[in-house]
């Protein structure tokens, strides 16, 4: 129980009245009561995108921080940013919709390891006397992503014998 009041005196019996307090919404305040509103009525919470100087749209011609009003989801969506865009309709079964895979028929390489056992990397320096060479590696073509309806691909498998089988998929007609 306190002993002292907020202005530092002493608490006596008709010091401090502890008969009254605040409602919050009340639909009618009692005599002794204070009816109190819950403040402002809509508050925004989340965040916002604010177009700035860093800040860049996904679709050059597109509304900047365009809120949809329907879903943005495979097979439904045509429009991104108010942008007509069939991008998400590749999940759709209409075969010209269907994307490959992104094919990998080449890759550059930095002989790093190869530069630091010649020596020409400093430890202290991080830096190298002379630079690695790059080398280019050539994979041939990448069969798995060049498929396409006339040769949709192969299917290899194995029967219990001791060589896997391999078969061609039919054309697709359809």
């Amino acid at each position: 129980m306190a002993t002292v009041q907020q202005n530092g005196s002493s608490v006596t019996s008709k010091s401090t009245k502890n008969n009254s307090g605040t409602i919050v919404n009340a639909s009618n305040a009692q005599t002794k009561m204070v009816k109190k509103s819950l403040g402002r009525p809509s508050v925004d919470v989340g965040s916002k995108v604010v177009d700035y100087v860093d800040t860049n749209k996904s679709v050059n011609a597109g509304v900047f921080a365009y809120n949809n009003q329907k879903p943005l989801s495979r097979r439904l969506t045509t429009a991104l940013a108010t942008v007509a865009n069939n991008v998400l309709l590749s999940g759709a079964a209409a075969p010209s919709l269907i994307k490959s895979i992104k094919s990998t028929e080449s890759r550059y390489t930095v002989k790093q390891s190869s530069a630091m056992r010649a020596g020409n990397f400093n430890m202290v320096t991080g830096k190298y006397s002379t630079p690695p060479a790059v080398a280019l590696d050539n994979f041939g073509n990448d069969n798995a992503a060049r498929v396409g309806r006339t040769s949709p691909g192969s299917l290899v498998f194995r029967t219990g014998r001791k060589t896997p089988v391999s078969t061609s998929y039919t054309t697709k007609t359809g």
